[in-house]
């Protein structure tokens, strides 16, 4: 027996549920001016960079791995009104005037985007709640909104511009409009869930996972009603679901069909590296493990437990029927991403509000059962499940507090420009492009962006690199108007994430090269000494272990700023000084 709405009001639902959303927006709040104005998470920098360069008129991305472009789009739309308003107000005087403000402080744009995926990410508490309530009861969708609202893993993530906070929505939703096929079969439900499932997938390809539960949905319709073979055969909702995909997919996403060979070739490449190139610091002895230590630690203990306990009661009782349409997708996604290559906790996102929905039921289903007799007895079934999300709430407000406190990068940074001279020559762990993914976000010379913007480019056969080498020389020119008062000459130290590397890295080579002072992270040297990753990429792992072993041994370490998790964000920050180069 599953129990009704009758033993929780409406009324007491929303007024719980008020308090809920206002919990999640106090949650994914706090913490958003993290890092400002330097950007240390690169995937955001990516979308907003690149939000921003269809302001010059190309409106394709370049760029199909995730892919992205919905959010993008939007975002472009957004900063769009922005500008505008800053022109009427006297804000910006010129497109040029707006692009250097952002070079040299980005947070307001930083901050648009981030609020933003908060509100998105309070919009799926909401969505969690629904789907709870439609498939089970009121309060089986108020303990998941409760645990949504708590959970680190989407809030923490909710604090930047990234896909995957939107993804999780799109998800949810689909879910929710999928409820309306099982009931009633409508047709604009089949258009309208795959219609979610399109523009899903055209902000991360993961969504395109929904039309696992949109098939059971069908399938579920169908064993209802009672159709003839001919009425089954003839029904017209999965056609217009198969029609709304791909429209809604390419209206999100146009150049993947514009540019489809572009498109064809980073999908294909998306898929080798997750499944058999893999990425530096993602690499895992067993990725199922991990992802079931991963939603643990991302939804809290307790509710981790409910929602696998959840899916083994209802995989035993098989009912009620039209949950079997979030139990399909939780099982089915969970199961796949296990199957990775590469491991990354917030791949976990679009998994977490079924699951914490099915969790949630089976939670309602034992409080009908046993606690609703005496008001004693309710009220300490009430407490027991407070003292449930007060573990991962703990962890978010922790979380949040680290992100409220200066990133041991930043604080690098202050350091190396009171105590470097302007000029000095540094090698720096970094990325092609970006430093401040690993390292402090200092600024180079001239002759430094150089080598990175304009030749960049030239010494790879990255297709994407050469499609952006506009973009880049664009950037160089504004990167050179800015006015930094200490910039450095920088040697790249580029993070071999897939085990391609480097053979002329040397510690050696960089003092030949005239090289003081050296800047590592443990983001990287903590990466290549993993076990995944040497087993992976023993090449690369033994290169690169070398190097930071020579330095330990043969360089002075001037500063450290240790990683301390406890209290802030931000890697092991190591600088040390290299000897002078022999006469």
């Amino acid at each position: 027996m599953v129990f009704t709405d009758s033993t929780m009001t409406r009324t007491l639902a929303l007024r719980l549920l008020a308090l809920i959303l206002l919990l999640a927006l106090f949650l994914r709040l706090w913490g958003v001016f993290y890092g400002l104005p330097y950007t240390y998470i690169l995937d955001e920098t990516f979308l907003v960079n690149h939000a921003l360069a269809f302001g010059t008129g190309d409106l394709n991305p370049h760029f199909f791995e995730w892919p992205g472009s919905l959010l993008m789009y939007a975002l472009f739309l957004l900063y769009g009104v922005y500008f505008v308003a800053g022109l009427v107000f006297g804000i910006f005087s010129s497109t040029e005037s707006f692009a250097l403000r952002i070079i040299s402080d980005p947070t307001h744009i930083y901050l648009i985007g981030r609020v933003g995926m908060a509100l998105i990410s309070v919009a799926t508490v909401y969505l969690t709640y629904e789907a709870g309530r439609l498939y089970f009861d009121r309060r089986t969708g108020v303990i998941a909104a409760l645990f949504m609202a708590c959970s680190p893993l989407l809030s923490g993530v909710s604090h930047f511009v990234l896909t995957d906070t939107p993804l999780v929505l799109a998800v949810i939703g689909g879910l929710v409009v999928m409820h309306g096929i099982v009931e009633s079969g409508s047709l604009r439900s089949y258009v309208l869930s795959g219609a979610v499932i399109g523009l899903g997938a055209s902000i991360k390809y993961n969504a395109a996972a929904l039309v696992i539960p949109i098939a059971v949905a069908h399938a579920l319709h169908l064993y209802k009603s009672r159709p003839t073979i001919r009425e089954a055969l003839l029904h017209r909702g999965p056609l217009l679901a198969a029609v709304a995909l791909p429209v809604a997919f390419f209206m999100g996403c146009p150049y993947a069909l514009i540019d489809f060979h572009s498109f064809l070739a980073d999908v294909m490449h998306q898929f080798s590296r997750v499944n058999q190139i893999g990425n530096i610091g993602a690499e895992h002895s067993s990725t199922l493990l991990f992802y079931v230590r991963s939603f643990a630690e991302g939804v809290g203990t307790a509710a981790a437990v409910a929602s696998g306990a959840g899916v083994a009661y209802l995989i035993a009782r098989r009912r009620p029927v039209e949950a079997m349409a979030p139990l399909s997708f939780t099982v089915a996604y969970f199961a796949y991403i296990s199957t990775l290559m590469v491991g990354i906790d917030k791949y976990l996102a679009p998994a977490i509000p079924p699951a914490l929905v099915i969790g949630a039921h089976l939670l309602s289903d034992i409080y009908g059962r046993f606690c609703s007799g005496s008001r004693v007895v309710r009220g300490a079934a009430a407490a027991l499940l407070v003292l449930m999300a007060a573990e991962p709430l703990y962890d978010s407000v922790h979380i949040d507090a680290t992100l409220s406190r200066e990133d041991t990068r930043t604080m690098a940074k202050e350091w190396i420009e009171s105590n470097i001279s302007s000029g000095t020559k540094i090698a720096i762990d970094a990325g092609r492009f970006d430093i401040a993914k690993l390292s402090p976000p200092i600024a180079e010379d001239e002759e430094s962006l150089r080598r990175t913007y304009i030749e960049g480019y030239r010494e790879t056969g990255n297709r994407f690199l050469q499609t952006e080498k506009s973009s880049l020389a664009k950037r160089y020119e504004l990167q050179r108007k800015v006015h930094y008062p200490v910039r450095y000459s920088i040697e790249r130290i580029v993070i071999s994430s897939d085990g391609a590397y480097d053979p002329g890295l040397t510690l050696r080579g960089l003092i030949a090269k005239g090289v003081e002072y050296a800047v590592v992270s443990s983001f990287a040297y903590e990466g290549y000494e993993s076990e995944a990753y040497r087993r992976n990429h023993p090449e690369a792992a033994e290169h690169y272990s070398s190097f930071y072993h020579d330095l330990d041994k043969t360089c002075d370490l001037v500063k450290v700023f240790p990683a301390l998790p406890e209290e802030r964000q931000g890697p092991t920050i190591k600088i040390y000084r290299l000897p002078l180069a022999p006469q």
